[in-house]
C-alpha cells in the first residue's frame, strides 16, 4: 500500500477524485488529485499534483508547480459557499502535446474567476484558463458543472439532461472552447530548468532553450517534414519545410522528438560516444542502427562510462575475446582493412602488458580521425544521430 501526502491547503481534506498522467514527461505515471475540505463539509476546492518518484513513491510539488490561487479555492476552515472540486480529467487542452488537466466542480457558485483549465507549459508547471475565459456570464454554471469532451474543433462541452417529458436522455447543448487559439501564440520563448525537459514551441520562429540536463524538444511531424541546420555558434535550427516562417532556434537542447523517430544532437557528448563506440565495434553501417543507439543513449543517460559502453560493446560483439581479437576487430572497423601483422604485434603488445585494458584501446580508437571519416561525423554533427528510444 502506497501512503499519498495529504494536501496543506484545506484542512480535513476529502479526496473526490485522482487520475494518473505523466506531467513531466520522465515516463512516470503522476497523480492528480482534487477534493474538498471536511470542516466546513464539502466548501471549498483544492488540487494536487503528486509527482512520482519511483518506487510507489509521491512528493506533493503543487506549491511548486502552480500559484497559490490556482491551487485552491475556498477559506479554510470557513464556510465560504465555494464549489468544490468533483472530478479531475487528463487530457492536452491545447493541443500542443502537453498533458493539461480540467476539474469540475459541484456546489456552490461557480465565477468568473474559478480556474476551470490547467495548461501545462511542458515541464510540469501549470497556468490557469479560468471560467470568465471561455464563456458569458449566463453559461458559467455550464462550464464549471459539465466534463469538457474532445471535439473536432478543440474541446467543447457536451451538456447531458434527462426529465419528465424529455423523451429519454438529451443533448441539450454544445459549447466549443473558442475564447482562447489552440496553437500557441508565435514567438515563443520556452526555458527548461536544470533537469530533463521536454520543450515545444508553437507557430511561427520561436526560442526553446534547455539549460540543464538532457532536454527534449517535441515536433508533431515526421523527421521528413523539417529541415535541420547547425550554426557556428552551436545552435540548431528546426524548420517546417510546408511553413518557411515557422523556425525554432535551439540552445542547449540534446534531443528531437518527432512521430516517426528521434534525433540526439548532442555529438560532442553523450551522441558522439555512442557513435563512435558503434562504429568502431560493430562496424560504420551500425551507426545507423536506431536500437543500438537507443541502448547507449540510454545508458549513458543514466551515467555509464566510456569505458563501461565499450566494455558492453566488447562483450556484446565477441563474448570474451582475446587480446588479438579485439585488435582485429577494432583494426578493421577503424581503418577499414584488416591489420598488418606489424600493427597487430604493436597493439596487441599493448593489452598484453597492461598499457591498455581492452576497453581503454577501444576508446582510443573510437576517438581517432580515421574512425570519424568512416562514419562521417561530420554529417551526424549536421543532422542528428537517429536513434529508437530503449524501452
Amino acid at each position: 500500500m502506497t501512503s499519498l501526502p495529504a494536501t496543506a491547503l484545506l484542512p480535513n481534506q476529502i479526496v473526490l477524485d485522482a487520475r494518473p498522467a505523466d506531467l513531466n514527461g520522465d515516463g512516470l505515471q503522476d497523480l492528480l488529485v482534487t477534493g474538498t475540505q471536511g470542516q466546513p463539509f464539502y466548501d471549498g476546492w483544492y488540487v494536487q499534483v503528486l509527482l512520482n518518484q519511483g518506487n510507489r513513491q509521491f512528493s506533493d510539488a503543487t506549491a511548486q508547480l502552480m500559484a497559490p490561487a490556482d491551487a485552491m479555492g475556498g477559506t479554510p476552515g470557513t464556510s465560504a459557499g465555494a464549489p468544490w472540486g468533483m472530478w479531475i480529467k487528463p487530457l492536452d487542452f491545447n493541443r500542443d502535446g502537453f498533458t493539461d488537466f480540467t476539474v469540475e466542480y459541484n456546489g456552490g457558485q461557480i465565477t468568473a474567476t474559478t480556474p476551470l483549465v490547467w495548461l501545462n507549459d511542458g515541464t510540469g508547471h501549470f497556468s490557469t484558463l479560468n471560467a470568465g475565459d471561455l464563456g458569458a456570464g449566463g453559461e458559467l454554471w455550464r462550464i464549471g458543472g459539465n466534463h469538457w469532451t474532445e471535439m473536432a474543433q478543440g474541446p467543447g462541452i457536451v451538456t447531458m439532461q434527462s426529465y419528465d417529458g424529455s423523451g429519454g436522455l438529451i443533448v441539450t447543448g454544445i459549447m466549443p472552447a473558442t475564447a482562447f487559439p489552440l496553437t500557441p501564440d508565435s514567438g515563443l520563448a520556452r526555458t527548461g530548468s536544470a533537469a530533463a525537459d521536454r520543450l515545444r514551441g508553437g507557430d511561427g520562429a520561436d526560442t526553446l532553450a534547455g539549460q540543464g540536463g538532457t532536454d527534449t524538444a517535441v515536433y508533431f511531424g515526421n523527421r521528413s517534414d523539417f529541415t535541420i541546420s547547425r550554426a557556428a555558434s552551436g545552435d540548431v535550427t528546426v524548420q517546417r519545410t510546408t511553413a518557411p516562417t515557422d523556425i525554432d532556434t535551439l540552445r542547449q537542447v540534446e534531443r528531437l522528438e518527432f512521430r516517426d523517430g528521434n534525433l540526439a544532437l548532442d555529438l560532442d557528448g553523450a551522441a558522439g560516444q555512442v557513435a563512435r563506440i558503434l562504429g568502431a565495434v560493430f562496424g560504420p553501417a551500425a551507426v545507423g542502427n536506431r536500437e543500438y543507439a537507443g541502448i547507449g543513449l540510454s545508458l549513458a543517460d543514466q551515467g555509464a562510462s566510456g569505458l563501461d559502453l565499450m566494455q558492453l560493446a566488447l562483450q556484446v560483439r565477441l563474448g570474451a575475446p582475446s587480446n588479438e581479437a579485439v585488435v582485429r576487430l577494432l583494426y578493421e572497423n577503424v581503418v577499414g582493412s584488416p591489420p598488418p601483422d606489424g600493427d597487430l604485434q604493436h597493439f596487441k603488445s599493448l593489452l598484453d602488458h597492461g598499457t591498455y585494458s581492452q576497453a581503454g584501446l577501444g576508446l582510443m580508437a573510437a576517438g581517432t580521425q580515421y574512425l570519424a571519416d568512416r562514419i562521417d561525423l561530420v554529417e551526424l554533427v549536421a543532422q542528428g544521430l537517429p536513434y529508437q528510444p530503449a524501452a
